[in-house]
């Protein structure tokens, strides 16, 4: 066993399931985000979009070399954006997806802007990170949870159902209430 790749918007629980596994599997966790930011890995700050400019070639290169660090430990990486970690050291790819309405309420806790809100819902809706994850890893490695009413806890045993090669059951997730929470988010006080 390789790496577990988590990838999901801000909000769905990444970094606590990924430190849940990285405690079940006794590995280390490597969240990108962190790992660029730790290493001076970024260009600076997107006003616009509120968030952090990520030196894509060097974030890649540095991951790869650290992951080679790794041998044949098993790891479990967290990262927003599934293509910056290398496809020939992952094993499974999860991709942590919850409900618009449900991920709105986690996000507006966290103080997220109306327009950084909105962007996230939106990249949720349209399943921005597995549709990532689908341009550079194979289909069978792939794996949606919905984790919309799932604990953490709960989380992690479907991924290691998953990781173990149990019966895990691929699911299509779709959100058709998406757009109704999208109005919503629009017509409140900004």
């Amino acid at each position: 066993m390789g790496i577990i790749l988590l990838t999901g918007v801000p909000g769905t629980g990444k970094s606590t399931i990924g430190s849940l596994l990285a405690k079940r599997f006794r590995c280390e966790i490597i969240e990108v985000g962190r790992f660029a930011r730790e290493r001076r890995l970024t260009l600076g700050w997107d006003e616009e979009r509120e968030s952090e400019i990520l030196d894509i070639e060097r974030v890649k290169r540095e991951l790869r070399r650290e992951l080679n660090n790794q041998g044949e430990k098993i790891c479990v990486v967290v990262s927003l954006y599934p293509d910056l970690v290398p496809l020939d050291f992952v094993d499974k790819v999860v991709v942590l997806r919850c409900d618009p309405a449900i991920l709105a309420d986690r996000l507006k806790n966290r103080g997220y802007s109306k327009k950084k809100l909105i962007e996230n819902i939106e990249a949720e809706i349209i399943d921005f990170c597995g549709v990532e994850a689908r341009k550079v890893f194979p289909e069978d490695t792939i794996f949606e949870i919905d984790v919309s009413t799932l604990s953490p806890q709960m989380v992690v045993e479907k991924i290691l159902a998953i990781v173990s090669e149990e019966r895990f059951p691929k699911q299509a997730i779709n959100w058709r209430n998406g757009p109704i929470v999208l109005q919503q988010i629009r017509r409140e006080d900004p």
